[in-house]
């Protein structure tokens, strides 16, 4: 029977009405408007942006172009790793927090982290990472779970990239902290071994960092925090050959790349990002205060209107 006019009008009014609800579930929205609860920051040790290929690196690689990627984002010219992470987690360059030493270092760090600054806030704050020295950056009581070689009889061998996505597994279960970062050490420590960009670098190291990133990923999503959580990926330098402490563009060359459920993929070649712009970025995002004098700038792409 033929459908009349009044109904064919009502079918073809509903018909619209649900196609623009489903154009607007699906779209993605700028940075700067964001449903952010939780940040996860990981920092992949030595990682360099060439290294990423949908061969070698799948869930890297998927990452960058379902989200804000920056390929050409830069380290301090201390391009070391305890310097590094310093200015990542400060916002400070080494000319202001002073440390150029890449070894175990008495005592800790003077300037407060972006941890221990969203914990001074009442919020709940987790590191977990792969290499001793880092712990110079976590006074006591300066994050509320810590997990890394040197801490709570955990051994190195318990921290490489498995042993750190496996207790970003179990304590996500439990906690969805307010802010974690994440530090994984293989690149580095393949690219010291064989060399930077070496088949072992590219087909060995890369691929368990990436491994490593699967599992966080995947908790992440099926997480009831899915919704409201900004995953950040970067690196504290580069390398070639077997070195990375010069100031070349190998060395000081890292991917800093962002992950949330709305945000529109984008790439971004010609856009300037320092490491420590990582640092207010976290901070504005997540409503903290941002300490004055930081040399690190809110990134474009995150700043709220």
């Amino acid at each position: 029977m033929p459908i009349k006019p009044l109904k064919l009008f009502l079918y073809t009014i509903l018909a619209i009405l649900l196609t623009s609800c489903a154009s607007v579930t699906s779209e993605k929205i700028t940075s700067s408007k964001l449903a952010i609860e939780h940040i996860v920051l990981i920092s992949i040790d030595g990682l360099r942006p060439d290294a990423i290929n949908k061969d070698n690196a799948s869930n890297l690689y998927q990452l960058t172009q379902t989200g804000l990627y920056y390929p050409k984002a830069s380290t301090i010219q201390r391009s070391v790793t305890l310097p590094g992470h310093i200015s990542l987690l400060t916002g400070l360059d080494s000319k202001q927090h002073h440390i150029t030493e890449n070894n175990l270092l008495p005592g800790y760090l003077d300037f407060p982290t972006i941890l221990q600054i969203v914990k001074s806030q009442g919020h709940k704050t987790a590191a977990l990472y792969a290499k001793t020295k880092l712990g110079f950056m976590f006074p006591p009581d300066s994050v509320d779970y810590i997990y890394g070689p040197g801490q709570n009889d955990i051994d190195y061998h318990h921290t490489d990239a498995n042993g750190l996505a496996t207790e970003f597994v179990r304590v996500w279960s439990k906690q969805a902290y307010r802010l974690t970062f994440i530090h994984i050490r293989e690149p580095d420590r393949y690219g010291h071994k064989y060399g930077w960009m070496s088949d072992e670098y590219l087909n060995q190291s890369v691929p368990l960092a990436d491994q490593a990133i699967g599992k966080i990923v995947n908790t992440i999503k099926s997480s009831p925090q899915a919704a409201t959580t900004l995953l950040i990926i970067t690196a504290d330098h580069g390398g070639k050959d077997k070195k990375h402490w010069y100031h070349r563009p190998e060395d000081l060359t890292i991917p800093w790349i962002a992950s949330h459920p709305q945000l529109a993929p984008e790439t971004l070649t010609n856009t300037q990002v320092i490491i420590y712009d990582t640092a207010p970025t976290i901070l504005h995002l997540l409503g903290a205060p941002i300490p004055d004098g930081l040399d690190g700038h809110i990134i474009e792409r995150f700043q709220r209107k």
